[in-house]
């Protein structure tokens, strides 16, 4: 169970690198087609740029058309977001994110005994939990994100985003039907882009909270009194070698989760603040704002949410070991216990710019930012 759990996952992630870099395409002799594959999305995610961010500079001609306003900032900015976070995690951190792939292979087929039973509980139910969590916030956003189409395609007829791809003249005969599968393409690529990463993400996250528990369970046969005498030296030298690999795997992503939440974070921000404009500003069109403010609160809580549960699980390791049977070691296992102790204070912790360590308490911190900038917004434009 806890291997096909492992293979469901492992499969998402090899496919979200397959898909990023195009590898449907087939290889030639050609190097330079091979390496182009890599730049298809990024090129379509800097014509969305441009195209968005033309229109909202040079095309809008006023603001009174506040979810026109709205769909092109949360667009040019929200694409912008999304260029650097797909090209620093897909292309800069992508050798990082294997290399600790493979050590998530290791530890599922490990053949430690005591970490293998560990694992199967443990583990097996952090794994199942991301699995699910995987596949429904893929389906319900996607799904959920369908009805964005909707008020641009209906007051503007031909362009569903309000902008139109550029160096198309208005008389062509395929205009229209260009700008509406176009700009809808462009949209839901930027929209799975931005998903499929969050989920990436979380999945590495919750195969650490997994591993941190399963150490833990490791950690509580210290308070049997029968196994401290016969198994006292094995238990402590399973912990340590156990809890070192984690901690050395996850320094490789420590980088990456810095600028990775912080980027994801300031786009949660932004989608939060033009959520909350739309509606002070309209009535009719509420929905549309209701749609936006579930999108960023959904992503807020699933960011969220695994940096709480790594906070959670180291906390708990700390706190089986210090509450241990350690008095009743003798003065060997007594050092092999502290050395495990001051590597445990280190902990696993999800951290970025300006927040520190993630946790549920970042959820409450940025809806207050975002209540405070639109408020501000709000006062200097009216």
């Amino acid at each position: 169970m806890l291997k096909n759990s492992h293979l469901k996952l492992k499969k998402f992630i090899t496919c979200y690198f397959y898909a990023f870099e195009f590898l449907l395409i087939p290889s030639t002799r050609c190097s330079a087609i091979n390496k182009g594959r890599l730049a298809i999305i990024p090129l379509l995610l800097c014509l969305s740029i441009f195209s968005t961010s033309y229109h909202l500079f040079f095309k809008m001609k006023s603001v009174d058309n506040v979810i026109e306003l709205v769909y092109s900032i949360n667009f040019t900015f929200g694409g912008i977001q999304t260029l650097i976070t797909t090209i620093s995690l897909n292309m800069f951190s992508k050798n990082d994110l294997f290399q600790t792939l493979k050590y998530f292979d290791d530890i599922v087929n490990s053949d430690d005994e005591l970490m293998r039973k560990a694992r199967q509980k443990e583990l097996k139910r952090s794994l199942t939990i991301a699995w699910k969590l995987v596949r429904s916030f893929l389906l319900i956003i996607t799904a959920g994100c369908i009805p964005l189409t909707l008020p641009g395609l209906l007051q503007t007829i031909f362009t569903p985003m309000y902008y139109t791809i550029p160096g198309i003249p208005s008389d062509n005969i395929f205009y229209g039907s260009v700008n509406i599968i176009g700009t809808i393409a462009l949209f839901f690529l930027l929209v799975e882009c931005t998903i499929s990463m969050d989920c990436l993400f979380m999945t590495y996250l919750f195969y650490f909270h997994g591993e941190i528990y399963s150490i833990n369970s490791v950690a509580k046969l210290l308070n049997n009194r029968e196994i401290l005498t016969t198994q006292c030296d094995k238990v402590l030298r399973t912990i340590y070698k156990a809890h070192r690999k984690a901690l050395k795997q996850f320094s490789f992503l420590y980088n990456v989760t810095w600028h990775f939440y912080f980027q994801k974070f300031f786009g949660a921000l932004m989608y939060l603040c033009t959520g909350l404009f739309i509606f002070s500003r309209i009535n009719n069109s509420i929905i549309f704002g209701i749609i936006i403010q579930t999108f960023a609160l959904s992503q807020l809580l699933f960011l969220c949410i695994p940096g709480q549960l790594l906070k959670n699980c180291s906390e708990s390791l700390r706190e089986t070991l210090y509450m241990s049977l350690w008095y009743e070691l003798d003065i060997k296992n007594k050092r092999k216990l502290i050395i495990i102790m001051n590597g445990v204070h280190r902990g696993i912790h999800a951290e970025t710019f300006g927040i520190g360590r993630i946790s549920i308490f970042t959820f409450v911190q940025i809806c207050k930012m975002a209540v405070s900038y639109t408020a501000f917004a709000y006062a200097v434009i009216l």
